[in-house]
């Protein structure tokens, strides 16, 4: 079974030279974003079998793309567009679309492009809120910000955007946001802070 991170990440890199039998790689967090990844120099290799910290890099941020993998080994890339706190609800017809008393609506807005394979989600199920009291939030059922990304199928090449609603007390302060594909199941994990 995956472990799937709902709190605080540790920011530690193991390093896994060979795979003795029965030693299998744990799932990772990408915290740094595809488009400040900088070219690591040709150097011998540090062998470790002790975690190391990861070095200082550049956080993911709004506006950020990382790549991840999905189980099947599609590789997406997942760009966080925006986030809009306290979103109004678009649509009233229905009772519980509205947020419960003390609660206001989060909007996540992401960009899925397929970049290898067919790219096949609900991605509201590997979506998470934080809090900075490392409180997680999971996706609401209500869509207040339309289009709502929903379960798209994205063929190698294409793209979708759409919005992911969040509830969260009102006044809380957000700090992150992770999504991990193949519905919180992939052994990778983006994470963008907000």
């Amino acid at each position: 079974m995956t472990n799937h991170a709902r709190g605080k990440v540790s920011r530690q890199l193991t390093i896994f030279v060979a795979n003795p039998v029965g030693c299998t790689a744990s799932p990772t967090v990408q915290q740094s974003p595809k488009s400040r990844a900088s070219e690591t120099p040709s150097t011998p290799a540090i062998v470790s079998t002790s975690p190391l910290p990861v070095p200082s890099e550049v956080p993911a941020t709004v506006g950020d793309t990382i790549q991840l993998s999905d189980q099947d080994g599609n590789l997406v890339e997942v760009t966080l567009l925006k986030v809009v706190k306290n979103a109004q609800n678009y649509d009233h017809s229905f009772g519980f679309q509205d947020p419960r008393k003390g609660h206001i609506y989060v909007g996540v807005k992401l960009r899925l492009t397929a970049v290898s394979g067919v790219y096949d989600d609900a991605p509201s199920n590997g979506a998470i809120l934080i809090d900075r009291d490392d409180q997680s939030y999971d996706a609401s059922i209500s869509d207040a910000l339309e289009p709502a990304l929903g379960s798209p199928r994205i063929r190698e090449g294409g793209s979708r955007a759409g919005w992911i609603t969040f509830e969260v007390p009102k006044g809380v302060g957000l700090a992150t946001f992770q999504y991990t594909p193949s519905s919180g199941f992939a052994d990778e994990t983006g994470e963008w802070d907000l």
